[in-house]
Formats: structure tokens, sequence, C-alpha cells
């Protein structure tokens, strides 16, 4: 005799419940999985489209920037500029003395120990501040080097190794300048004993007194002796490699500008392109650089394969199949409008070409053998 099972009509109202939950989140599921292969297919066909008539290179842009350097030993007495301001024509950005005037001066009283001992510590003590100033604009540059390699990482247009190397430039000047700091304490007590000597000494002649750098006033030095620095042209402060009243050697750098004229500036893109991409950057092919999310300005190519070279490190990773490649020159379309901070030396762009906008040249230069 077969089995037999009673089902009551609220078993039976279950189970159809329990079956129509499941059939809802299965038809769920289902459309869930459609949808993101859909969304896949779309991603790859777009990509498989770009990649087929677009080539992307990573490249950076060169400013020409105006190394203002010292023609011989001298003084800086006041810095008129700051990093970031801009200068006109006739602007003063410094001043300055040779230090051969102070030296003729030093040697009038040369025989006078105790000065000669107050003005070298000085002078020493006045080097290891500026030698400090020096490696703290350092480590503001390094730290702002590292914090555009980590946004260049994000971009996934670098690696983290050029990361590293400025990390570990970082902790060698930081160290250095521990180090100079403390050097700076031991003058500062040299220098109370000097002071002390020197008021023991009775010399309380206001020329003699007048002679050091700390005690120079401009009205006491006539056109021969304090100099000043003009700016012909109209340009930015970015960077300053002395401060005020400090000493500065024969072609060391002082103060970098870059022109606000684009022209001046000589303004240019080098993009590493592989051997393979060159037939595509013919000269005036248009192209498209990359500077951010929100900024893409219209460029050029000025110079199909300017030379080989060797891939930048930071641009090398475990799966780069090209370590030489060639550089290609790329400059701006005029009539554009552009932040001065995107046509900064060594900003990171992407220069984007598309294959159908490739200009055919007719006037290849060939080599006969």
């Amino acid at each position: 005799m077969k089995n037999f099972m009673f089902k009551t009509p609220e078993r039976q109202a279950e189970i159809e419940y329990i079956r129509k939950k499941q059939t809802q989140r299965i038809a769920k599921q289902q459309v869930i999985f459609i949808s993101l292969f859909v969304l896949f297919m779309a991603g790859l066909i777009y990509y498989i489209i770009y990649k087929q008539y677009y080539l992307e290179f990573p490249g950076y842009v060169h400013a020409n920037v105006q190394k203002i350097r010292a023609a011989g030993d001298l003084i800086v007495f006041d810095m008129n500029k700051s990093i970031g301001d801009i200068v006109i024509p006739g602007d003063t950005v410094f001043s300055y003395m040779y230090l051969d005037y102070l030296i003729e001066q030093e040697n009038v009283n040369k025989e006078v120990d105790v000065l000669i001992n107050y003005r070298k510590t000085i002078l020493e003590y006045e080097e290891v501040s500026s030698q400090i100033k020096i490696k703290k604009d350092k480590i503001a540059e390094l730290q702002k080097d590292i914090a555009k390699e980590t946004h260049n990482i994000q971009l996934g247009i670098s690696t983290n190794i050029y990361k590293l190397d400025l990390e570990r430039q970082l902790r060698e000047v930081q160290i250095d300048l521990q180090m100079q700091e403390r050097v700076l304490g031991l003058l500062g007590k040299q220098l109370k004993d000097v002071n002390v000597a020197l008021e023991k000494s009775g010399i309380e002649d206001p020329d003699i007194q007048m002679q050091h750098l700390t005690h120079l006033r401009k009205k006491d030095f006539n056109r021969d002796v304090l100099r000043f620095y003009v700016s012909s042209d109209s340009a930015i402060v970015t960077k300053m490699s002395a401060a005020k009243k400090s000493r500065v050697f024969r072609s060391e750098d002082i103060v970098y500008m870059q022109p606000l004229d684009v022209h001046l500036s000589n303004i240019y893109i080098t993009a590493y392109v592989p051997f393979e991409d060159v037939k595509y950057c013919t000269y005036g092919t248009p192209a498209e650089l990359v500077v951010s999310n929100e900024i893409c300005l219209e460029a050029y190519v000025a110079v199909q394969g300017a030379e080989s070279v060797e891939l930048p490190p930071n641009l090398q990773s475990n799966f780069s199949r090209e370590i030489i490649v060639n550089q290609t020159i790329f400059r701006l379309k005029e009539g554009q409008y552009i932040p001065f901070w995107c046509l900064s030396e060594g900003t990171p762009v992407k220069v984007r070409i598309r294959k159908t906008d490739v200009k055919k040249k007719s006037d290849v230069i060939n080599i006969h053998t």
C-alpha cells in the first residue's frame, strides 16, 4: 500500500511562499549577473575601440628657467622678492656687494686679532645659518616632489621606485640638517665668547665695528660698492637658492625665474614613444595634452623622433617591454588659456594621439647608403 501524506492548506501556502521567494531571488541574481556582464563587455569593447583609435604616451613639460648666478664672490644684502612673486621689467630682485670690498676693509685692521676672530666667527655663523636655510628649502622641495610622485603613482604614470629614492634623499638631508644645527649651536656659544673678548679689548671705534656685514648700512655705500639686480622681463620667482645676508661664491645660483611669456620660456613637451608607434607622430599631427581630469590642452608634433633615450626609471615597471624608447617633442597650440602651474618645469602629462588624425608626410627624409 502506498504511503499517503496529507498536507494542510497552511502547509501548502507556506511551501508556495518559499518557492516564490526562491524564484524572485534567482531572478534578481540573474539580473545582477547580466548587468555586470553587460558592463564588463561594454568596458572591454570600449577599451578595444579606444586602443584601436588612440595612442597614449607619458611625458613631461619642459621650460627654460632663468638661473641668476653670481658673477663673482659676493654677499647678498636684501632679497626684495619671494617665491611665487611676479616680477615686472624694472623691478629690483636683490641687492649685493662683492666680497673684495669686505676683504679690503678687513685688511686695513688685520693686526687687530680680536676683530679678525670676531668677523671670522660671524661669517662662519652666517654661513652655517645660510646652509641650514638651503637645507630646509631642499627638504621642502623633496617633500613637494614626494607628494607629486604620490599623485603620479595614483594616476598610474609612475612607480614607487622614484618615490623611495626621494624619501631616501629626504632622510639624508634631514640628518645633515640636524648636524648643521648642532654646529650652529656651538658657533653661537663661541660668538658669545668672542663678544666678551671684544668688549674687554677696549676697541670702541665705531668705524671699525661698521666693517662687519651685520653693521653695514646702505647709506654708507656709494654706487660702486652696493649693486642691484634689476629684471628685464616679466617673470615669476620659482626658487631662491640664497638667503638675505648670505655669502654666494662665483657661478653659484641665487634666484630662479620663469618668464611669463610662453615664447621666452620656450615651453615644449617631451613624450616617450615606443619605436613601433613613431610612425604615428608625424610633424603637425594634432595631439591632446592631458594634465589632469579637468585640464586637457591642444598640442601638435614639432619633432618626430628627436632622439633615442632610456625610459626614466619611474616610468618603468616589471611588465615594461620597452627600455629604450624614442623621444618626440610636442608644442602647444596658440590661443589657449592655460594655468601657469600646468607649464612649470617637470610637470608630468599624458600625450594622446588619435590615429585618424595622423598627418601624411610626403617629404620624409631618407638616408641613402
